[in-house]
């Protein structure tokens, strides 16, 4: 018989990536905190919200026709509500819109349930009894079994967020009780499998959280979910009410004049009391990491119920890219995170998207946004609206929809089928005809039909036998001839497969040979036909003696493209997709290319690269014939290389270099008099009593200078292939002046260390300034402060460290010019501590000398740059930069455009004013507006020695901040940019945990940030990170060793730093060509 004879079937498609269609008419403005629902008969509403730029509350009617993309300002009458945001609006019998709580103009939380009747657009509003809950906003709701839950939400002059759970009955209009469940706000909640689920939103700590939570609903009557027999619907109940962005929706200060709200809701405070925890069993799960598991505190987040799945839309953020993005799923029987799909697949670039919405059966999806404007920032005009829709269909996913999902025999629905107290015939009448399937009409079958196929053993023709294939417009027959091999018969009923097989039910009609014969032959593996004539009886493909392995399930889906089955098909994508693993990866993929599956195939494709050398070894690979295996090596990138298991214990794709440590030379070394070393500028200072917390100094400090034996054992024990430190200038010329004697054996010191480290394996980075002045400079001629002078001893000094130690091949003329200036010339913290504040220093003007310093330091980086080039470089092969420090920022308040100019000028003031100079030959703009004539000026041959005189970019970074813009004029001490530097955004939320260090808190998402911004503006340098750490909150009060070993918190913040730093060169293309790890020892 033929093997294609559907004209309809599919050879072959286009890769499927969802489109995106412009909207016309009366379309909204991109509001903050409305709801947008999908209603049916492809429309959706949009009801409220309010608008970001005037703070104008709304309550418009607004719908979106799917087929014609047109927006329509509904006329809607009766009860009209009030203006309102912050609301739930969920689906209620297929044509209404139940609208519960949300806030008003006067930021008065609201408690009503109003009713959009969808048919007649009138408004009515209830008469409810029953204990009503607190107003609210940015609660979940959920419509099921006639019931509306309510869980958790904001409320209060504080945003205080609630922990509650009640629902309204909607047959008889009445409030359940209270129960305590979970706090949480700008959450998702749904209901499958009887239970109640909550994902995502804000908790107390105001953290993005990672947790899921459930209750049994059945597992306790007071809920009342009891479906009566002859009416069991699937469990997929799911809230209906707007998935708002959490990038735009703010929480804002209630009102406490005393307003009415302007509703025509009645607003109902109700008093305080204990509530009892939720009947029904509770559960959470926290999700902690793994290569899968969507970070909820990066990008904006959209979740939704399908298919027995929790979808998570992850994105493009302002800070976001595409490649960041994707679709991901966790399947909730399994607890098992997958990505879907990639985000360059997904979003188009230039889109913000605001609000998403799902059909009842998850099937589609809808995103609703907008473009950017040409500067690539969202909503920088007021005319921003909701005018564009990425529509979605999830079947091209593997999402098999809510019904289907439903009918699926997976091990969970049947548990669940069990919890329901009918099942549909359908499914009791499959197992019955399945206990005669493939049995012999001699057994009592009553079998009438034979079906044999290919042997599997001969299963190795499969591949180029079906590759020759050609569809086929006709209906025939083919004849074997009688001494030809096939296997052993499968006994079937002729009306099971008319009924089930539409393509059997036309042979037969026709009266073919096989009609005449009782016989049909299928040119497929045994095993596969055999699979697929049980699916027929049974319409399972769940794994069973008839369908044991994912090989059937992918020779079932070239059958399901064959016959033009998509319910088949669509069956063996979701289960390939689920369940795909290293033995049937190559399969899959095959089987996928062959039926035009684009999405399975890239993701199997995917898989297949991202385990290659196990791959290759499967039986499913070498089986692949020899077109299809080119066809998949030939999926690597033109660039692509094979990775070895030793390179991949190292960062990610970061080869240079390992576990590295810097150190400082003042806080190790000690030894201040020994072998000739003059004193510092530290030394001094140290020894001004208030100016160190504890009153130490780097007397002792970690002994270094008698114990670098013991210091390259430890280096050599972590695994570091490089080392970086810095040079005493004191130790190599004490009083260091161009001038003055040279210290032999401070030379000597740092000669050995070098050939040490280089004799162990590991690659010396010296520092040759870091903040250490010699003293007698800084008393001879103001130090830094004195360009000529500086400029010239430093020259001096680096020079004889570039003749003494040919063997170093990677020089930092200065680490951290930024602490240098401002630390130790504005604010006073740091030696020489120079400052207006004549409570704190005699001398100093921190308006003026930061911006002094900074200047000459880079006249003196340049002229060393210089000499090294002339003097060193050709013969040495050796390589210099500057190590620069930058925070990441991050606005205070996302949707203020003030805010966000804020932290480019804060990154500016910081890294631009060091890092322009070099790269571009001046300073920043914002800085020379802000500051004018204080900020000095180049001569032309001052410039000539900064621009280009970098290697390498060194960059030594920590945490990040938010960044706040101030209203009023920079004072004149001012070294930020006019900015307030914060660890909280306008929602209370932090920007990392606190550790022992006041200024730092960790912020993972901010170094890939970070990475990618230098890297963007500097034309992608090479980049040495030289310096990445954290401190630990009460680690000064730790003494015992156990204690000081337990390092889970700094253990972590490597872990996260580390792969974002991979993210930022493997999808970002950031050149990144070493780390290292703050620090050996301090």
């Amino acid at each position: 018989m033929p093997t294609s004879p559907s004209k309809a079937r599919r050879l072959s498609s286009d890769g499927y990536r969802p489109r995106i269609a412009k909207t016309t008419g009366q379309k909204p403005a991109c509001l903050v905190n409305a709801s947008v629902t999908y209603c049916g008969n492809n429309q959706i509403y949009a009801f409220g919200g309010f608008d970001q730029y005037t703070d104008e509350v709304y309550n418009h009617v607004l719908k979106l026709d799917l087929n014609t993309m047109n927006w329509t300002l509904v006329d809607n009458y009766g009860d009209i509500p009030g203006v309102r945001m912050g609301h739930s609006a969920s689906l209620y019998q297929g044509d209404k819109l139940l609208v519960f709580g949300g806030e008003n103009e006067h930021r008065e939380y609201l408690s009503d349930v109003i009713i959009l009747d969808l048919k007649t657009l009138h408004w009515t509003q209830p008469d409810l009894r029953g204990p009503t809950p607190k107003g609210r906003a940015r609660h979940a709701a959920v419509v099921y079994e006639d019931k509306l839950f309510i869980v958790g939400g904001v409320t209060g002059e504080n945003n205080y967020v609630l922990d509650d759970i009640s629902y309204l009955d909607l047959k008889t209009w009445t409030w359940s009780r209270a129960w305590t469940f979970v706090a949480r706000y700008d959450h998702t909640a749904w209901i499958w499998g009887g239970r109640l689920w909550v994902f995502g939103g804000l908790g107390l700590d105001m953290e993005r959280s990672t947790e899921m939570w459930w209750l049994d609903l059945k597992g306790s009557p007071t809920f009342g979910i009891t479906s009566p027999p002859g009416t069991a619907t699937p469990d997929h109940g799911m809230s209906r009410s707007s998935l708002s962005s959490v990038g735009i929706a703010q929480p804002y200060a209630s009102n406490t004049s005393g307003y009415a709200a302007n509703s025509g809701s009645v607003q109902v405070r109700t008093t305080r009391r204990e509530k009892p925890t939720a009947p029904g069993a509770i559960s959470s799960l926290k999700f902690l990491s793994g290569p899968h598991v969507p970070q909820q505190a990066c990008g904006t987040h959209f979740h939704a119920y399908s298919s027995g799945t929790l979808l998570d839309f992850v994105t493009p953020a302002e800070t976001m890219r595409s490649h960041d993005c994707n679709l991901s799923s966790l399947e909730l029987d399994s607890f098992r995170w997958q990505k879907l799909v990639e985000g360059p697949d997904l979003f188009h670039v230039g889109y913000r998207w605001h609000y998403c919405t799902i059909n009842e059966n998850g099937t589609m999806a809808w995103l609703l946004g907008s473009p950017m404007d040409g500067s690539g920032v969202l909503g920088a005009s007021q005319d921003s609206q909701l005018s564009e829709v990425l529509v979605m269909d999830l079947r091209k996913y593997g999402m098999l929809g809510n019904d289907m999902a439903y009918e699926a025999n997976s091990e969970q629905t049947r548990i669940l089928a069990n919890e329901r107290r009918t099942a549909t015939s359908s499914q009791g009448l499959g197992m019955d005809l399945a206990s005669v399937f493939d049995r012999p009409p001699e057994e009592g079958s009553m079998a009438d039909f034979v079906i044999t196929a290919n042997r599997d053993e001969d299963s190795s023709d499969f591949e180029d036998a079906v590759d020759e294939r050609q569809p086929s417009s006709s209906v025939g027959s083919v004849f074997l001839s009688n001494d030809a091999e096939t296997s052993s018969p499968i006994h079937v009923h002729k009306i099971i497969l008319q009924a089930r097989w539409p393509h059997f039910k036309r042979l037969y009609g026709a009266k073919m040979a096989e009609f005449h014969n009782g016989k049909l032959h299928i040119p497929e593996p045994y095993s596969v036909v055999r699979a697929f004539l049980y699916y027929l009886y049974t319409d399972s493909i769940a794994p069973s003696e008839f369908c044991q392995d994912l090989t059937d399930v992918a020779g079932m889906l070239v059958m399901a493209n064959l016959y033009d089955m998509p319910k088949l098909r669509l069956l063996c994508v979701h289960r390939l997709s689920r369940e795909m693993d290293v033995e049937y990866a190559a399969t899959i993929w095959e089987r996928a290319g062959r039926t035009g599956e684009e999405w399975l195939k890239r993701r199997a494709a995917m898989f297949c690269l991202g385990n290659w050398g196990r791959i290759v070894r499967t039986q499913g690979f070498r089986t692949l014939s020899r077109a299809s295996l080119m066809e998949l090596c030939e999926v690597v990138d033109m660039e692509g290389r094979v990775v070895g298991g030793d390179e991949l214990e190292a960062v990610g794709v970061l080869g240079v270099y390992r576990i590295n440590g810097p150190s400082a030379g003042y806080q190790i070394e000690g030894a201040p008099t020994e072998d000739g070393r003059g004193p510092s500028i530290w030394d001094t200072f140290c020894k001004i009593p208030g100016k160190i917390v504890d009153g130490t100094s780097g007397d002792v400090a970690c002994d270094s200078y008698h114990r670098t034996f013991e210091d390259i054992e430890l280096l050599k024990k972590t695994g570091a292939k490089a080392y970086r430190f810095s040079l005493s200038w004191s130790r190599i010329i004490p009083l260091g002046g161009r001038n003055d004697p040279i210290n032999e054996k401070g030379i000597a010191y740092y000669v050995k260390l070098v050939d040490d480290l280089l004799e162990a394996g590991i690659t010396p980075m010296i520092t040759l300034f870091h903040w250490d002045l010699p003293d007698e400079l800084n008393n001879r001629y103001d130090g830094l402060l004195n360009k000529e002078e500086f400029v010239a001893d430093y020259t001096h000094y680096s020079r004889i460290c570039f003749k003494a130690m040919p063997k170093v091949k990677h020089w930092i003329t200065f680490n951290e010019p930024w602490c240098s200036s401002i630390l130790g010339y504005n604010t006073g913290y740091f030696a020489p501590g120079r400052c207006s504040d004549r409570t704190k220093s005699p001398m100093g003007d921190s308006s003026t000398e930061p911006w002094i310093v900074g200047h000459n330091l880079l006249i003196a980086h340049g002229s060393a740059v210089q000499v090294y080039r002339e003097e060193f470089k050709s013969q040495d092969k050796g390589e210099i930069g500057i190590t620069l420090n930058g925070d990441w920022t991050e606005p205070y308040d996302a949707s203020s455009s003030s805010d966000r100019d804020a932290c480019q000028r804060r990154l500016e003031f910081s890294i631009s004013w060091f890092a322009d100079p070099i790269y571009f030959g001046k300073y920043p703009d914002s800085m020379r507006s802000q500051l004018g004539s204080r900020l000095p000026t180049f001569t032309p041959s001052e410039l000539a020695l900064i621009h280009h005189s970098n290697d390498f970019y060194g960059m030594n970074h920590y945490c990040a901040n938010y960044i706040r813009s101030r209203p009023t004029p920079a004072p004149s001490d001012d070294f930020c940019g006019n900015v307030d530097v914060l660890f909280h955004n306008n929602t209370s939320c932090p920007i990392g945990p606190e550790t022992q260090s006041p200024w730092l808190r960790p912020h993972a998402p901010g170094f890939r940030k970070l990475l990618k911004w230098i890297s963007d503006r500097y034309a992608r340098p090479k980049i040495y990170v030289t310096e990445n750490g954290t401190s630990i909150k009460g680690e000064n009060d730790l003494s015992e060793i156990k204690d000081l070993l337990q390092d889970e918190f700094r253990c972590r913040y490597f872990t996260e730093y580390i792969e974002a730093m991979a993210e930022a060169v493997d999808l970002d293309g950031v050149d990144v060509r070493g780390y290292l790890a703050w620090s050996l020892m301090e």
